[in-house]
């Protein structure tokens, strides 16, 4: 009798530990569903490259704040597309410039002589495609044609811990610069500082590098750092010329805006330029703006069963 309970209880053991291996294979195996669709969220710093600031050459830093919301999606073990909103803001200050001459501008002057300065609140719509440089390769399901089932082959791979990669699209921004003056912010564009009237919003090229850091089975960090091309060259409403006082019709708001060279004891630019025969140069017309986005986001990736709950996992490569 002693016997038959030794036995008894060997067997319901083995049938315990039988059922928890079960289970959590189980688990394990729901974890393999194909996850295809990325959310995504990020916070960061970005700069302008332009007349009024140039990070390469500017010091301190002109920073602003920035932020997305994304959706990526993966076609293959490599690529992937991305739609995403960012807010994104620019700043520019002359006073804060080196004091040096600059060859783009007057030879007689510098760019804190020229003394002007805006900020913008921006938003950016993009669309990107992104090539990882290490490829992803899913899980490997198998069907058993014993019994119908179709489970994960033994021999797969993750995703791997780190993955670098880069990225190219067409985007647009919108652009609304302003200028502090008196205490209040005014919008710069329809002024027409330099007497011309550009748009509202512009085109951008959006192109970077990043590393891809997986945290687990259902979401990565990364880090990412990119810059957009653009069509235009008044992010900071400035790039050509200072125009004749009198084309402002006498909006005073336009001219004080335009030159601000008074507010720190200089001549005005156009009473200059008219009794010395200097140029009017007010930015670099040859170089449109441009812009870099730096920053640190995380990926949350669903899964089928997520989007549509108990998918079954299908015979064919599978990501994890």
């Amino acid at each position: 009798m002693y016997y038959n309970m030794r036995i008894a209880v060997l067997f319901f053991c083995l049938f315990s530990l039988g059922g928890f291996f079960a289970a959590q294979s189980q688990s394990f195996y729901y974890q393999r569903v194909d996850r295809p669709h990325i959310f995504s969220g990020g916070v960061g710093v970005s700069m302008l490259y332009g007349d009024m600031y140039r990070p390469s050459q500017d010091r301190p830093l002109q920073i602003g704040a920035s932020g997305s919301l994304a959706y990526l999606r993966r076609l293959n073990n490599r690529v992937y597309i991305r739609g995403e909103v960012n807010f994104y803001q620019l700043k520019g200050d002359d006073s804060k410039s080196y004091f040096e001459e600059r060859k783009e501008f007057d030879p007689e002057s510098d760019r804190r002589g020229r003394n002007l300065s805006f900020r913008s609140d921006n938003f950016e719509l993009s669309a990107v495609a992104i090539f990882d440089l290490i490829p992803t390769f899913g899980y490997t399901y198998r069907l058993n044609e014993r019994t119908g089932k179709v489970k994960p082959a033994i021999n797969s791979f993750f995703r791997p811990d780190f993955t670098p990669y880069f990225f190219i699209g067409l985007g647009l921004t919108t652009n609304n610069p302003k200028a502090e003056l008196d205490g209040t912010r005014y919008n710069l564009r329809p002024l027409r500082t330099e007497g011309v009237q550009y748009g509202a919003v512009a085109i951008t090229f959006p192109t970077g590098i990043g590393l891809r850091m997986r945290l687990n089975y259902k979401s990565d960090l990364a880090l990412e750092g990119g810059y957009r091309f653009t069509l235009t060259d008044y992010l900071d409403d400035v790039s050509d010329e200072y125009i004749d006082p009198a084309n402002f019709s006498g909006n005073r708001l336009a001219m004080r805006l335009q030159d601000r060279r008074p507010e720190i004891g200089l001549e005005p630019k156009w009473t200059r330029a008219a009794n010395s025969g200097v140029t009017l140069r007010r930015g670099n017309p040859n170089d449109n703006d441009g812009f870099f986005i730096f920053q640190v986001k995380y990926q949350y990736y669903l899964s089928k069963g997520d989007l549509n709950r108990f998918t079954r996992p299908r015979p064919r490569n599978t990501f994890r």
